[in-house]
């Protein structure tokens, strides 16, 4: 099963026009401070990532929902039981995500293959780190 969805992948990759999958590796070395609230700040991206700024790119990982009734997701490098809210990973582990349409209804660490526009901002303290825009599944 995990080679015919690497295989997909790979083969979406090379398809995919003007995109490139971009590895966990390159938002993991994200790094930033804790204010005195406890908000993730500062977020310092690294020179790898920054050259995908603004840029439309693929992204393999777990959805995790916000809010169901609204179909508000992230995508997460792990499962909700390691991920950012329940599991205790970083904030350079999940990238919030805005559908260019209405999505699907999605599952709980349903493994999916997104693209999208990939924004560096981070809006607020405390707020993600990273941003899909115009995200559409693409696997």
């Amino acid at each position: 099963m995990r080679s015919t969805i690497l295989l997909a992948l790979f083969s979406l990759a090379f398809t995919a026009k003007a995109q490139f999958t971009l590895d966990w590796s390159y938002f993991t070395s994200t790094t930033y401070d804790i204010d005195e609230t406890g908000a993730y700040i500062n977020p310092n991206y690294s020179e790898q990532l920054r050259e995908w700024n603004d840029k439309d790119v693929l992204i393999v990982g777990y959805i995790v929902p916000l809010n169901v009734q609204l179909r508000t997701y992230v995508i997460s490098a792990y499962p909700m039981q390691q991920c950012f809210f329940c599991g205790g990973a970083g904030p350079e582990t999940v990238i919030q995500l805005y559908f260019k349409d209405s999505p699907p209804r999605l599952l709980t660490d349903q493994y999916v293959i997104l693209k999208g526009r990939l924004k560096l901002e981070q809006q607020k303290p405390g707020s993600f780190f990273f941003t899909l825009y115009q995200t559409e599944l693409a696997g």
